[in-house]
């Protein structure tokens, strides 16, 4: 097992200040908590990096702006999946969809019959939505979202957890918008999983 290490920044969850290195790329570290076993990036880009890193011009997510394409028809199905998975609790509704991309999930919802918008950090994936789907999508971020607390009956966050700086603050932020007995529906990937684990071996 890899020696413990001093990371750039404390466990987002516990504060402890010792992880074990997991795996590195582009030069970001993913490692675990030596306390709490939380795997987090150890040394987080600033803002304008992070604005890089999340844009078109990096590559991210610019093929979904192609309806032609088999990213953009394998994210539809995928949006159509986790519409299933919402339709199990709740069948109406005013939704919110953190992470929205280009509004796949967004579109989905409004055509079951949910009030859905979305909030989408890249800025270019927001306007397509806007532009070229007609949906309510703003570009932003959690926090900044113009909505009132406890207005929401459902919140959706699918493969954006383990992107963000501060997961915890991120709850308590959904937890205000919702409505009591509100439903959050979330979803992230394994770390633990054989193909992550395959990966950073």
């Amino acid at each position: 097992m890899a020696e413990a290490a001093i990371p750039d920044v404390p466990c987002g969850h516990c504060g402890a200040q010792t992880a074990r290195p997991l795996f590195e790329k582009h030069g970001y570290r993913l490692v675990r908590c030596t306390k709490c076993n939380l795997a987090y990036i150890a040394n987080p880009p600033g803002e304008a990096e992070l604005a890089h890193v999340y844009s078109n011009d990096a590559g991210y997510h610019d093929q979904l702006l192609d309806p032609a394409s088999a990213a953009h028809a394998e994210m539809t199905a995928v949006a159509r999946r986790h519409l299933a998975v919402l339709r199990r609790e709740a069948t109406a509704g005013t939704l919110l969809d953190v992470g929205a991309s280009v509004g796949l999930f967004v579109a989905a919802a409004q055509a079951a019959g949910f009030n859905a918008r979305g909030v989408e950090f890249n800025a270019a994936s927001a306007g397509y939505a806007r532009e070229t789907l007609g949906l309510d999508v703003s570009a932003g971020t959690l926090d900044k979202v113009d909505i009132a607390r406890d207005s929401l009956d459902i919140v959706t966050m699918f493969d954006v957890i383990e992107h963000l700086r501060d997961p915890l603050e991120a709850m308590q932020q959904v937890r205000a918008l919702l409505r009591p007995g509100g439903l959050f529906l979330l979803s992230t990937p394994d770390i633990d999983g054989w193909f992550p684990r395959l990966s950073y071996l």
